[in-house]
């Protein structure tokens, strides 16, 4: 395992320790322990104090990181924002790139969704720099003592102990970027269609939550197309709209309700082969067969256990591991947007705290591969 990630390791620590940040990029970092009250906020209702849930879209236990995570990309940070978490879990997250001041300039999209890639590039590879920095109990040029004990003490929070840990960390380091603006926007097109949809589902004596997956797969959007060719507010591939709807007739293929009745039968038929509506759910995401054949493979009795297998075993990737947590984050949004969406019904955001300790690099530092990570740049 050893040999295996030495040279790679080595690689990575020589890159980030030869780049730089410039002031302006680094200025729109903000490290989650500024995070302040919000946070804590959408946490309470993730234990749905007000009884507005069904109890299949309560929030099972093991899930309640993702689904704070997820609730807060849909109710708090809006499309300006890029959330920077560890991919394997989206709950471990480090703190926001807050690109707003850039949205308010007047600018092109294209040259303002360069710059933001091109920035969002600079802090990523500088936090990885300082995370190493912290880790080997070093100050950087460009930091204080201050900051870096802020970041080991983010590293012990977070769990890592270990290089392995730290390795995987750095190479799994992602970003997701705020929806609540989109999700605002979702609920008014699904305000006239929900009071429709629920008494489909209840008539065919289903959980209406599901009728939330629309706000996941497509924010609502009739005319939402992928790039894979899946249409309308519930992504039907063509092979499954002629199937469920109309072999012939490709105009109603995309029509929300004939959509959505196709939805309960599909939803109705797989639960029935499936252990609980969290794995039925996850499968309209990655295939029946995929989760299927986990299901049959592992002995899994819940969603639960289906994301939590072992890496070897995890075979649905980034996506199709949230999509549950997504739609219960989807379900709890939606139930408690009187709360959410209403100025005053929460606490407003803390605005983050000027972070005067984070100096900006200016001037390449030297290599930082420290005593801790020897094991890894060892050759046999």
């Amino acid at each position: 395992m050893r040999h295996c990630h030495g040279h790679w390791l080595f690689f990575l620590i020589f890159l980030i320790s030869r780049a730089g940040v410039s002031a302006p990029a680094w200025s729109y970092f903000h490290p989650i322990w500024k995070d302040g009250r919000p946070k804590a906020d959408f946490a309470r209702l993730l234990h749905d104090p007000e009884s507005r849930l069904e109890k299949e879209f309560k929030v099972p236990s093991r899930l309640q990181s993702r689904v704070l995570f997820w609730s807060q990309i849909y109710g708090r940070f809006s499309s300006a924002a890029q959330i920077l978490h560890d991919r394997r879990d989206p709950g471990v997250t480090l703190g926001v790139l807050d690109f707003s001041p850039l949205h308010a300039q007047r600018m092109s999209p294209f040259k303002r969704d360069h710059e933001i890639a091109r920035m969002r590039k600079e802090i990523v590879t500088e936090i990885k720099r300082r995370l190493i920095a912290a880790w080997n109990g070093r100050t950087l040029a460009v930091s204080t003592a201050e900051e870096m004990l802020d970041w080991r003490k983010w590293l012990h929070a977070s769990g890592i102990r270990t290089d392995a840990q730290l390795f995987l960390l750095l190479a799994n380091l992602r970003t997701q970027s705020g929806q609540r603006d989109k999700f605002e926007e979702a609920l008014g097109r699904s305000s006239l269609l929900l009071p429709e949809m629920e008494k489909v589902f209840r008539e065919k004596g289903l959980p209406v939550g599901l009728a939330r997956i629309p706000f996941v797969e497509s924010s609502f959007n009739t005319r939402a197309h992928s790039k894979v060719g899946a249409l309308g507010i519930w992504q039907f591939t063509r092979r499954t709209a002629k199937a469920y709807i109309d072999p012939k007739n490709r105009k109603s293929w995309s029509d929300p309700m004939l959509q959505t009745l196709a939805a309960a039968k599909w939803l109705k038929r797989y639960r029935k082969a499936l252990p609980d509506w969290g794995s039925t759910i996850t499968s309209y995401n990655s295939g029946t067969g995929r989760v299927g054949k986990m299901v049959k493979q592992n002995s899994v009795r819940d969603a639960e256990q289906l994301l939590h297998l072992e890496d070897e075993k995890q075979k649905l990737g980034f996506a199709g591991v949230n999509f549950y947590s997504e739609v219960l984050a989807a379900n709890l949004v939606e139930a408690y947007k009187t709360r959410i969406f209403i100025p005053g019904a929460l606490p407003e955001p803390t605005p983050p705290v000027e972070a005067t300790f984070y100096v900006p690099a200016s001037a390449p530092n030297p290599l930082m591969a420290g005593p801790s990570f020897s094991p890894y740049l060892r050759t046999k």
